[in-house]
This record gives structure tokens, C-alpha cells and sequence, in this order.
């Protein structure tokens, strides 16, 4: 998929996100939700950073080593269905890839100040 496709199913997902508070039910949707975005953004920054190379002919060893992480903790999030309980470990896993990919973007926008 291209950035830009990369993006649209992003938006489209964020359409269908449900904000969850303090003493509703969390349902397998809610972190399923994220399972399904975390991919998508993944492949935007790696694609973003692949513009970056490719306009500017330099590499950043961090935000290669970054992009691994998250490629990584992609693998380790699970979906829930219903019945599951939904675990701090799910969240964490959650996180754990949204960090690296953070910090890619936090480098590239150091760099192109």
C-alpha cells in the first residue's frame, strides 16, 4: 500500500474508535481496534522514512533499529474475542509499539526542522 492508502485506512479506522472511561465494559473491539490500526502506522512511518533516504541519501541507524522494535512488538500483539479478559498485557503490548514508532517521527521531525 502507499503513505497515502497507509493513511486512508488509518482515518478509516479512526472513524470507528469508542472512547472506554472508568466503569464501562471493555469489549474485544476496543483493543482489537488498535491491532488492526498498529499495522497501518507502522508502514506509514516506515514508508515516511523511506522517502526521507531516498530524498535526502542519509540513514539513520536509531530509526532503522526503531522501525525493528515496533516490526518486532507487532508480533506479539493479540486479538481478544469475546469472553477474554482484557489484560494490562494487551495495553502494554499496545504501547510497546506506538514508542518506537514515536520516536522515528520525533527524529525525522528533528531532522527536517
Amino acid at each position: 500500500m502507499t503513505l497515502e492508502d497507509e493513511i486512508a485506512a488509518m482515518e478509516d479506522l479512526l472513524k470507528q474508535l469508542e472512547f472506554v472511561q472508568e466503569g464501562d465494559y471493555v469489549l474485544a473491539k476496543h483493543p482489537n481496534f488498535f491491532a488492526d490500526f498498529l499495522p497501518h502506522a507502522y508502514e506509514a512511518v516506515k514508508e515516511l522514512y523511506r522517502k526521507y533516504v531516498e530524498k535526502t541519501g542519509e540513514t539513520d541507524s536509531d530509526i532503522e533499529h526503531w522501525l525493528a522494535m515496533a516490526e518486532a512488538r507487532l508480533k506479539m500483539i493479540q486479538r481478544v474475542k469475546w469472553g477474554d479478559l482484557v489484560l494490562t498485557v494487551h495495553h502494554n503490548a499496545l504501547v510497546d509499539v506506538f514508542k518506537p514508532l514515536e520516536m522515528v517521527l520525533l527524529r525525522l521531525e528533528e531532522k527536517l526542522g
